[in-house]
């Protein structure tokens, strides 16, 4: 299937992915994406057969992407996702597998912005406890080895100490001395 805008052939090729027909597009930078057979002529029909892969670096995500022409004479892009779920301008495309370039329908899902924004907040928070929890077995594996609470009590008070007016001081030596002998 040729590209209604460059006229170019598109690198498609059909198949199953699990247990489903499929259309595998082969984009840039050696990526492939993955369409629905029944949806693809559609989303080849509309927006073009030739299709880029975006490698997103904030994220290290990568997506499929079009360059197209907004009417006013400027120009924007269309992902895959957006394209095959039809996302009008406020809906969010969200993977379900989290693979981006998987964009058969059963593996999208359309949601509206407030959907869109629980959901990102609960996965916020479900990464945040685990950090946490991350952080706290770090911490007790560090603890083990070098000798846990106890010795950082010790480093507490020896900080402490250093910074006792001289008066306070000396009280602590006497007692020390005194409870020694």
């Amino acid at each position: 299937m040729a590209d209604k805008k460059t006229g170019r052939e598109a690198r498609v090729t059909r198949g199953v992915h699990r247990n489903e027909n499929v259309v595998f597009i082969e984009l840039t930078q050696g990526y492939r994406a993955i369409v629905d057979a029944d949806t693809w002529p559609r989303i080849a029909r509309d927006y073009g057969a030739r299709w880029v892969a975006n490698h997103r670096a904030q994220n290290s995500y990568v997506y499929a992407r079009k360059m197209q022409s907004d009417g006013a004479g400027g120009k924007r892009y269309v992902t895959l996702a957006r394209a095959v779920m039809r996302a009008l301008p406020g809906e969010r495309v969200e993977v379900l597998n989290g693979d981006t370039l998987d964009c058969r329908r059963s593996n999208l899902d359309l949601l509206e912005t407030e959907a869109a924004k629980k959901r990102q907040r609960q996965y916020a928070e479900k990464r945040a406890a685990h950090r946490e929890a991350q952080y706290l077995a770090a911490r007790a594996k560090h603890d083990r080895k070098s000798g846990g609470p106890e010795r950082r009590r010790r480093a507490r008070e020896f900080r402490r100490d250093w910074y006792l007016p001289a008066d306070k001081l000396a009280q602590c030596f006497k007692a020390s001395s005194n409870g020694s002998q």
